[in-house]
C-alpha cells in the first residue's frame, strides 16, 4: 500500500491494501497512526471526502494529537461535501493551532458562511483575515464588498479607501464602486476626483457614461464649471444633446452666459428631446448676457411647450420692459 501510494494513478489500489492493513488493528502504534493518516490523505486526493473525514478523525482519536494541517484537511473535505456547518469547528481548531497564521482555514470558514448567505458572520471572518494578513490587498477589497452586502456603507468606504490608498484597487469596476460609495456617503467631490483621476490615468475607460458620472458628482458638489467641462467631454464623445443641455444649464448657473448659449445651441442642433426647456434656458442666458432680442425669440419658442408656458408667459413682459428701458425695440 505504501509503495503504490507513491505512484500516479494507483491511489484506489493503494487504499485497498492500506485499509486492509489497519482494519485488523495489529500494526504497531507508529505504523497504525501513519497508515490512518495516509488513508485519509489518499481519500482526500481521490475525492472520497466522507472516507477522508472518517480516517482523519480516526487518526486524531488514536494519536490524541492535534495537528492544524489535519484539521484544515478535514475542513476542506467538509467543504467539498457541502457540509458547511460541520466545517467551522475543524477550521477554528486549525486557526488556533497554527503557530504561523495560515490563510486556508480562514478562507474555508469564510466560504462556509458565504455559501449559506450568513453575511454578518462572513464579514467577521473577513475582518479577521484582514487583521491577520494586512499586507494582502485582495482581502481589503473583499472586505469592502462584504460590508456592502450588509449595507454598512461607511465601513465599506473606509475599507476600500485604505485599499485604494495602498494601491490595492486596480480594477475599473472597483474604482467606480469607490466613487459611488463617496457619493453614497455625501462626499460627491471625492467621488468626482477619484473617477476623473483614474479616467485620466487610463485605468477607467474614457466613455461618455463615465465622463457623465464625473460631471454628475461635480454637479452634486456644486462645482458647476468642472461639471460643465465633463458634460462637454461626454457630449463630444457621444453627440448626446442631453449632455450639451446639462452643460449649458450649469454654465448658466456659473454665469458663463456665452458658454451656456453655445452649449444650449448645440443641444438644439443635435435634436434635444426637450426643446422647450432648452429655449427657456437660452432665453435666460441671452437675457443675462444683455441680448434682449434673442431672449425674446427664445421665450416665444419656450411658450410652445405646455410644460414651460406658464414660466415663459411670466418672463415675456419682463423682457419687453427691460428692452424698452434700454431703448431696444423688439
Amino acid at each position: 500500500g505504501n509503495m503504490l501510494a507513491t505512484k500516479d494513478g494507483q491511489g484506489p489500489k493503494a487504499l485497498g491494501y492500506l485499509t486492509s492493513a489497519v482494519n485488523p488493528k495489529v500494526l504497531n502504534d507508529l505504523e497504525h497512526a501513519q497508515t490512518l493518516k495516509l488513508i485519509a490523505d489518499l481519500s482526500l486526493q481521490e475525492k472520497k471526502y466522507t472516507e477522508a473525514v472518517k480516517y482523519y478523525q480516526a487518526w486524531l482519536d488514536f494519536t490524541c494529537k492535534e495537528d492544524p494541517e489535519v484539521y484544515t484537511r478535514m475542513a476542506n473535505a467538509f467543504y467539498e461535501l457541502k457540509q458547511f456547518d460541520k466545517l467551522i469547528a475543524p477550521a477554528d481548531k486549525a486557526i488556533a493551532l497554527y503557530e504561523k497564521p495560515n490563510k486556508n482555514p480562514y478562507v474555508l470558514k469564510l466560504s462556509a458562511y458565504y455559501e449559506r448567505k450568513m453575511y454578518p458572520e462572513t464579514v467577521k471572518v473577513a475582518e479577521d483575515i484582514v487583521n491577520t494578513f494586512p499586507e494582502e490587498g485582495k482581502w481589503w477589497v473583499q472586505l469592502g464588498q462584504f460590508y456592502l452586502m450588509v449595507e454598512d456603507y461607511k465601513k465599506s468606504l473606509s475599507t476600500l479607501e485604505i485599499a485604494y490608498n495602498n494601491g490595492f484597487l486596480t480594477k475599473p469596476n472597483m474604482i467606480k464602486m469607490l466613487s459611488q460609495l463617496y457619493s453614497t456617503n455625501n462626499m460627491p467631490f471625492k467621488a468626482a476626483e477619484v473617477l476623473a483621476e483614474n479616467i485620466n490615468k487610463g485605468l477607467v475607460e474614457k466613455t461618455a457614461e463615465n465622463l457623465a458620472a464625473v460631471a454628475n458628482s461635480y454637479h452634486q458638489a456644486m462645482e458647476y464649471k468642472d461639471a460643465a467641462k465633463y458634460y462637454e467631454l461626454a457630449a463630444e464623445l457621444s453627440s448626446d444633446p442631453e449632455f450639451y443641455r446639462k452643460q449649458g444649464v450649469l454654465l448658466l448657473v456659473a454665469e458663463d452666459y456665452k458658454g451656456a448659449i453655445k452649449a444650449l445651441n448645440n443641444a438644439l442642433a443635435r435634436g434635444t428631446d426637450d426643446p422647450g426647456k432648452v429655449h427657456f434656458s437660452l432665453m435666460e442666458a441671452n437675457f443675462y448676457a444683455g441680448d434682449f432680442r434673442q431672449a425674446y425669440e427664445h421665450v416665444k419658442e419656450a411658450k410652445k411647450d405646455s410644460s414651460m408656458r406658464r414660466n415663459a408667459n411670466a418672463w415675456e413682459p419682463y423682457i419687453k420692459q427691460k428692452a424698452k428701458n434700454r431703448g431696444i425695440n423688439i
